[in-house]
């Protein structure tokens, strides 16, 4: 027989989303039915939580800022295997569903959310977790879409390079790869492709590289290459080159080739791995953030040097970034909007004129090839990209 502790924390559940006022509706519904909920609005909260607490059951919207619900799915499943992820949307679709489900969801939920019928999948879920033998985490090697190591693995190998390094002269540096627009393009093109990406992605730096390099796909559409012995210098000179491969990476995907880019950031561990493994992660995203701010497709350093020099405005504008959270959210959101919009509207023109099938998206790629061989900053690339898109839109009105 369980325990009463056991009991307690088997009808525990973890939810997670941004909005304040959904959470505490969800809690509501599920308290009611003798459920103890564990309200969270900050994915970074949730993720510390998943590590620690165990749970009977977690809920979490998929779209919020920083980490998303696919990526605290993945979380959950590499820290408690036996818990059941259910995951939440305002903007769901079949095939949306479908992805969630391959990536290891119990369930699918729209919102606004039926509260019976959320209380009835809670209460299945926990009941099968149960049933279920508790399963040991596995120690996850590598990534299962590109075979690169997981984040886990990362951390194990930079805490060997500094302790191999300790009282020597040995640096260490860190690239951190963020591709451009791979939200949008999800939205545009569908989660399938988004995989295809990011595999073909996978195997460009696996063939740049080889088995020396320690190569970790890090988040979603984030990738972490060491660099061990290089210099902040040397580490960029290699994060051009990696910049470069990628833009002349095109993936096929049902007609005209797609291209893609990316913004790098660089921050070196300095000698003998002064700097902590978490703050030399921490300081290439804040490169990657400064690339975004930049345009994209570019490559951003940072080191003690370019902080002292850059000083507190530069740090104000970090903090500003993360107080930005929120308006990004619902600019995002507009853009998807808008997306849609296109994709209507281009539908309309093809019904109109058949024969003009597919002859947007070819104008798309010859424009968007045209735009990369300028070398145009990548949010540009993308914004050409979907104004050629809709160049025939005016022939509705004919």
């Amino acid at each position: 027989m369980e325990s009463t502790a056991a009991a307690a924390q088997g009808r525990r559940v973890l939810v997670i989303d941004d909005t304040p006022s959904v959470c505490s509706l969800i809690g509501q519904a599920l308290q009611t039915h003798d459920l103890e909920c564990v309200l969270v609005t900050q994915a970074e909260r949730a993720e510390q939580l998943i590590c620690d607490e165990p749970f009977g059951s977690i809920l979490c919207d998929v779209s919020m800022p920083g980490i998303s619900g696919l990526e605290l799915l993945q979380r959950a499943r590499q820290a408690q295997p036996s818990t059941p992820v259910i995951l939440m949307t305002g903007h769901g679709s079949v095939e949306d569903a479908k992805y969630a489900i391959r990536q290891g969801a119990y369930d699918y939920l729209e919102k606004p959310l039926d509260v019976e019928r959320l209380h009835q999948i809670v209460t299945r879920a926990m009941a099968e977790r149960r049933r279920r033998p508790v399963a040991a985490a596995p120690v996850e090697q590598h990534d299962a879409l590109t075979g690169l190591l997981t984040p886990r693995m990362l951390h194990d190998r930079l805490n060997a390079i500094r302790l191999a390094s300790v009282g020597r002269a040995d640096t260490c540096s860190v690239i951190m790869l963020d591709l451009d627009q791979f939200t949008e393009a999800n939205s545009i093109f569908g989660y399938a492709f988004g995989d295809e990406l990011l595999s073909q992605v996978g195997q460009a730096l696996a063939a740049l590289f080889g088995q020396d390099v320690p190569i970790c796909r890090f988040g979603a559409d984030e990738f972490i290459i060491v660099l061990a012995g290089a210099d902040e210098n040397q580490a960029a000179v290699v994060a051009e080159r990696i910049r470069h491969t990628l833009g002349r990476l095109s993936v096929q995907w049902q007609g005209p080739a797609v291209s893609i880019t990316a913004s790098l950031g660089v921050a070196e561990a300095g000698p003998g791995f002064s700097t902590p493994p978490e703050q030399v992660l921490s300081d290439a995203r804040r490169a990657v953030r400064d690339a975004k701010r930049n345009g994209g497709n570019v490559v951003r350093t940072w080191s003690q040097s370019t902080q002292a020099a850059m000083g507190t405005v530069f740090q104000a504008t970090c903090e500003l970034d993360d107080m930005a959270q929120e308006a990004a959210r619902i600019d995002h959101q507009l853009w998807l909007a808008c997306l849609d919009g296109v994709r209507a509207l281009v539908s309309a023109v093809e019904a109109k004129d058949p024969y003009t099938r597919m002859h947007s998206d070819h104008v798309a790629y010859y424009a968007e090839h045209l735009a990369k061989d300028a070398d145009l900053p990548g949010d540009l690339i993308g914004n050409i990209r979907v104004a050629a898109v809709v160049h025939d839109v005016g022939k509705i009105g004919i």
